[in-house]
């Protein structure tokens, strides 16, 4: 985490693990422990005050976007525009 110049590193050790980002928000909601998740998934419960934010001052390091997907002649145009808004939105310095 850092916060201006200052940087920190906090080990975890959790006795359960998620990969889920629901699962993880019901897990928060129930108590069961703190959870990392864009704000945007948890904007809700932040707003009711059922989940709160820890660390304010502070930002955690960037996360890696992969879009995976099979490359063909005959892509949709759908998927060819999703792709060009995520590369366009999401690209380093964009975020």
């Amino acid at each position: 985490m850092s916060r201006g110049e200052e940087k920190i590193e906090i080990p975890v050790q959790s006795k359960l693990t998620i990969n889920n980002g629901q699962a993880l928000r019901m897990a928060a909601r129930s108590g069961l422990g703190i959870v990392m998740q864009p704000e945007i998934l948890l904007s809700e419960d932040m707003v009711s005050g059922r989940l709160v934010r820890l660390f304010q001052d502070w930002h955690i390091r960037e996360r890696q976007v992969w879009l995976l997907y099979f490359r063909d002649k005959r892509m949709t145009p759908k998927i060819r525009a999703f792709i060009n808004f995520s590369l366009e939105k999401f690209s380093p310095g964009k975020v």
